[in-house]
C-alpha cells in the first residue's frame, strides 16, 4: 500500500522537537508551519531553529496533496579545534566558528493520496 513512499521514508527525519501550527484557510486548503530544534534533535545544538512551510490541498474528498519545504541547520555553530595557545587549555575549550549559511539543509517533499 505504501510502496511509493516506503523507500523515501528511510531518508526523512523520524522525529522533531518543537511546535507546529496548521491554519485551515477553508475546507479544501490548509497552511502548515513548524519551528523545531532540528531533525532528530531533542535539544538545540546550534543557534538556528529549523522551519517547515507547507500546505495541504484537497480538490476532492478522495484526493489530498501535501507539499512541504524544510529549511534547517543540522550541525553546531562551531567546531572543536586544537589549542593554538602556548598555555595549556582544558580539552574541549578551543572552538572555531563555522559559516552556518554555507551548510543549510533544504528539503522539499510532496505526496498525493
Amino acid at each position: 500500500m505504501n510502496y511509493s513512499r516506503a523507500f523515501w521514508f528511510n531518508f526523512l527525519p523520524f522525529y522533531h522537537m518543537g511546535a507546529r501550527v496548521t491554519y485551515p484557510v477553508n475546507d479544501r486548503f490548509a497552511l502548515n508551519y513548524w519551528i523545531v530544534n532540528g531533525t532528530n534533535q531533542v535539544e538545540a545544538t546550534n543557534g538556528f531553529k529549523d522551519e517547515l512551510f507547507g500546505f495541504t490541498a484537497k480538490p476532492k474528498k478522495s484526493i489530498a496533496w501535501t507539499f512541504n519545504y524544510y529549511l534547517g541547520q543540522e550541525h553546531p555553530d562551531r567546531v572543536l579545534v586544537a589549542s593554538t595557545s602556548p598555555i595549556p587549555v582544558q580539552a574541549g575549550l578551543s572552538f572555531a566558528a563555522i559559516n552556518p549559511r554555507a551548510q543549510r539543509t533544504h528539503a522539499t517533499y510532496s505526496t498525493a493520496t
